[in-house]
């Protein structure tokens, strides 16, 4: 597994062009589901530090992490499926080459970014809670958000390489499909439930 990150952060091209050429789903979910449980792991750690803080008893702080710990994993694992299958529906439109198989393969491995160093991140996180909040720590919570907001880019990025070489398509097409036109439909859905809601209040206030 250390092995296979390492071949796809030091050389993204030729990972991705030897993995478009493979069928198999199971071996890639098996990968996910062991990166979703390190990243999980971490998150809870880092959520324990957070609510520990608050006056709740240590046998409420264990269950309440556990769950949580459960629901992330579980919403975890769904989300790859779902996102990878909306996203290679809007692909369609551009008539890819590739199936929905490849599609859930390329989006597993363009996310290892965020489940092998957002762990670190959150453990960096925790550290800071555990010394006096000075401008150095602040600096620090800043210079970890800028990191994660990096990650995430290069985590597009590693998606639209991948699945340009899946598909045979641009990577602009690949932008536009699975990036671009579900955020303006959520956009405009959001704009007209935000109008809906405001005529709807509207409505309710002239009747009183």
């Amino acid at each position: 597994m250390i092995e296979k990150i390492k071949k796809l952060l030091n050389n993204p091209d030729k990972f991705f062009d030897k993995l478009v050429k493979e069928n198999d789903i199971v071996e890639h979910l098996k990968f996910y589901l062991i990166l979703a449980a390190f990243y999980t792991f971490f998150f809870g750690i880092y959520y324990a530090g957070d609510i520990t803080e608050t006056t709740v008893s240590m046998g409420f702080l264990i269950i309440s992490i556990v769950l949580m710990m459960v629901f992330i994993y579980i919403m975890n694992t769904a989300w790859i499926f779902i996102n990878s299958a909306i996203f290679y529906l809007f692909l369609l439109l551009f008539q890819p080459k590739g199936n929905y198989q490849k599609t859930f393969n390329v989006f597993v491995y363009s996310y290892v970014p965020v489940l092998v160093f957002f762990p670190f991140i959150f453990i960096i996180g925790i550290l800071t809670m555990l010394i006096p909040q000075t401008t150095i720590v602040m600096i620090i919570d800043i210079v970890l958000v800028l990191i994660m907001l990096g990650i995430l880019i290069y985590t597009i990025y590693l998606n639209l390489l991948g699945q340009s070489k899946a598909h045979k398509i641009e990577k602009w097409k690949v932008f536009v499909a699975g990036y671009v036109i579900p955020f303006v439909i959520f956009f405009v859905l959001a704009l007209l439930l935000t109008f809906f809601i405001i005529g709807l209040s509207s409505l309710f206030s002239t009747a009183i």
